[in-house]
Parts: C-alpha cells; sequence; structure tokens
C-alpha cells in the first residue's frame, strides 16, 4: 500500500467514528470512559420529559400544580438518561476486564454507543461482554420495580396527598 491509500483508508475508518462523534457533548468521565451526550439525544430527553409532564402524569396524577407534571417529567426523562449509561457502562466495566478498553460512550436517541478501537476476538469473552449491559438494565428494571411496590403500592407515598 502507498501512503495515498493508507491515508485513505484512515480517513475513512475516522469518518465512520466521527459521524456520532462530531456534534456530541463531553458531559463527564466515569472511571476511565469518558461520556458524551449527542444533540439527538437531548431532543429525545426533551420529548421525553414533555410527554410524561403534559400527558402522562396529569392523567394519573390530576389535580397537582403544573410545575409538579415539569419535575416529574425531568425526573423520568433523567432515569432514561442514566438507565441507559449504567449498561452502556456494564458493557465496558467487562470489556475493560478483559483488555479491550472503551474509547469513549456516546448517548444518542437510539440508545448509547461504546467506541473502542480494539475489539474482543474470544468468543466466550464477547458473549460476556453482550450479557452485561442487558444484566445492568435488569438490575435496575428490578429495582425500579421493588421501589414503586413500596412506595406506591403500600400507600406510602401519595403524590395526591404530597404536592
Amino acid at each position: 500500500m502507498n501512503n495515498s491509500e493508507i491515508e485513505e483508508k484512515l480517513g475513512s475508518e475516522t469518518e465512520k467514528k466521527s459521524w456520532i462523534s462530531r456534534y456530541s457533548l463531553f458531559v463527564c468521565k466515569i472511571g476511565e470512559v469518558p461520556i458524551y451526550i449527542h444533540f439527538s439525544f437531548a431532543l429525545i430527553f426533551v420529548l421525553i420529559a414533555w410527554s410524561l409532564s403534559y400527558t402522562f402524569f396529569p392523567i394519573y396524577y390530576p389535580g397537582l400544580p403544573q410545575l409538579s407534571y415539569v419535575v416529574l417529567g425531568v425526573a423520568g426523562a433523567s432515569i432514561a438518561l442514566f438507565s441507559i449509561m449504567f449498561h452502556e457502562l456494564g458493557h465496558s466495566t467487562i470489556a475493560n476486564k478483559y483488555g479491550a478498553k472503551f474509547e469513549k460512550i456516546i448517548l444518542f436517541a437510539f440508545g448509547g454507543i461504546a467506541l473502542s478501537s480494539r475489539e474482543l476476538t474470544d468468543p466466550k469473552k464477547e458473549i460476556n461482554m453482550a450479557i452485561a449491559g442487558p444484566s445492568v438494565s435488569f438490575i435496575i428494571s428490578s429495582l425500579s420495580f421493588a421501589l414503586w411496590l413500596i412506595a406506591f403500592q403500600s400507600q406510602i407515598l401519595s403524590l395526591q396527598d404530597s404536592l
């Protein structure tokens, strides 16, 4: 390969990764993995918060002040953000254990993506890494369900009376 072919190949690989990186904003670093949010996720975040605030919560919890609905909507959208982030961190933790360090995690409209320059070659390790994200999501959903049972089904927390 001559220099122009090498530069062309490197350029095309950079373009593949940059389409999502180009419009992403760095928000934090967890462990050694930087977390970015793509502008499309910001749009989805606003859509989730708005739909919860103006449709879901007013139907299921009528009579609350509008500010309460907005706070609950933003809280719901934030939970979605953190759930996706922890899902991707599950993949990242196992990949790091096997030596395939992720360069960054980007949260975008359809979920998250973890970028790495090195892929695992052992199928068992790849399966473990693939299962880690859904396992974290399952744990989050189980804990959320348990909290819901405790808070709402046992009448410990009543939104109508407290707000």
